[in-house]
């Protein structure tokens, strides 16, 4: 089982990468769904390649990269990949309204914003509302304007913010959350830990990845038990 003492030195990327190098290929999340499923190794992969997409984009450690989009595996990639290369993700809830999605884009200070098919008339009206200049982009796959390359990647510190979530504002605007790196681990580690999560065991996404279960407890906890993740869309 996962020991908090010990994830408290490490990312989202050493444990990303750990587990690709200890077991390449074992899975890591399947989409009942479609009956496609990616390995740890794979997971690693687009990670990395996320990153250095975003880096490409000119994305600096430490700014925030927005996603408007259900579960899938594009959004599970930019979740992980954007925490990979030090910047700070963060997943709107496409169900709280036009309004208060103005209100959480331009608060969240996003630089990037990545919409689904579904949700692109939500992302592009948050983006013309936005106070300053945020890059929209078609995601499912994503429709990046730039090509990954071999670059450097910011390394990122454990204390370094990972995530971004807002609350639901039922009593008032939406308030920011910040999770650092050793914050979502230690979550995912105490889930892990509750419930005697072992490398067969699987959990069951079922609420969205905008949503902090969906985050850490369906998320997180397989990552640093090195069990595996099942995600309907």
């Amino acid at each position: 089982m996962a020991n908090t003492l010990q994830l408290g030195n490490l990312t989202i990327r050493s444990v990303l990468e750990s587990g690709a190098r200890n077991h390449p290929d074992r899975p890591f999340v399947l989409f009942p769904e479609t009956g496609d499923q990616c390995t740890w190794a794979e997971i690693a992969v687009a990670a990395r390649s996320t990153a250095a997409r975003l880096t490409a984009l000119g994305l600096a450690p430490g700014e925030t990269v927005g996603v408007l989009a259900d579960n899938s595996r594009t959004t599970l990639e930019l979740f992980l990949g954007s925490m990979f290369g030090g910047f700070i993700t963060t997943i709107f809830n496409p169900l709280a309204g036009q309004a208060q999605l103005d209100y959480v884009v331009d608060h969240s200070e996003v630089r990037v914003l990545f919409v689904s098919q579904d949700y692109l008339e939500l992302g592009r009206n948050a983006v013309t509302a936005c106070s300053r200049t945020v890059t929209l982009i078609p995601n499912d796959p994503p429709d990046w304007p730039v090509e990954a390359s071999e670059q450097t990647l910011h390394m990122p510190h454990p204390n370094d913010t990972a995530l971004l979530i807002y609350t639901s504002g039922t009593t008032g605007l939406p308030k920011g959350v910040l999770h650092s790196h050793a914050s979502l681990l230690a979550g995912g580690a105490n889930t892990a830990n509750a419930h005697q999560l072992t490398v067969d065991d699987r959990a069951l996404c079922v609420l969205s990845l905008c949503h902090i279960n969906g985050q850490v407890v369906t998320v997180m906890a397989p990552l640093v038990s090195g069990s595996s993740v099942v995600m309907p869309s």
